[in-house]
């Protein structure tokens, strides 16, 4: 009655199981959606896209692990490191720099939908930069930008060590990469975050 012309639902890299990972993971990899309530919350939502997918052209993207500004206090791994930067004499914690996984700036993610909204696509859909980035990286960056030391705790983290997308699928249908370097990215999360800030005090 709406006459919806596209519908969008949106999933996790962590859906995929890690102990069957061939990567770049692929969307017909297999899944392991019962690790906890968040990854099957998303599970159940590309079952209902699944339900009412011939009533509906929907598009169920798994999104790789996202980041930029924000002014939502959230628990991904770069929003958190800035976060706790802009604490006056707090140490950074990170919990372990091991893991290696797949970093995509908001902005060209939203392009990459924008695009995908004009294609007659439907059905599952990985989005991410198909690159694999250390966590390590990310804190020599963070550290060159906030000029703080990061303390690496070395602990156990949930998902896999090394995880990226296989976005081949995605670059079939659109004409489409990420235009956004990790340290461009995060110079603008950590600017744009910092004004954030200072407004709500």
């Amino acid at each position: 009655k709406k006459k919806i012309t596209k519908f969008i639902t949106f999933s996790g890299a962590l859906i995929y199981d890690e102990k069957k990972l061939k990567l770049p993971c692929k969307e017909n990899a297999d899944l392991d959606p019962y690790k906890n309530n968040y990854i099957f919350s998303k599970y159940l939502v590309e079952q209902l896209a699944r339900t009412y997918s011939s009533l509906l052209p929907i598009i169920n993207i798994r999104l790789s692990n996202i980041y930029g500004p924000s002014h939502l206090k959230r628990p991904d791994l770069i929003n958190n490191l800035f976060s706790q930067s802009f604490k006056k004499n707090k140490k950074i914690l990170v919990n372990n720099i091991l893991p290696k996984r797949d970093f995509i700036f908001g902005p060209d993610v939203a392009e990459a939908i924008i695009k995908l909204l004009k294609t007659d696509y439907r059905g599952m859909i990985n989005i991410g930069s198909g690159q694999l980035t250390s966590v390590k990286d990310i804190c020599k960056h963070i550290e060159s930008i906030t000029s703080k030391k990061i303390i690496n705790l070395k602990k156990k983290v949930s998902g896999p060590y090394n995880y990226c997308h296989d976005i081949s699928l995605l670059q079939s249908l659109i004409n489409w990469k990420p235009k956004t370097s990790l340290k461009i990215g995060l110079n603008i999360t950590y600017k744009e975050s910092k004004v954030f800030i200072s407004k709500e005090k």
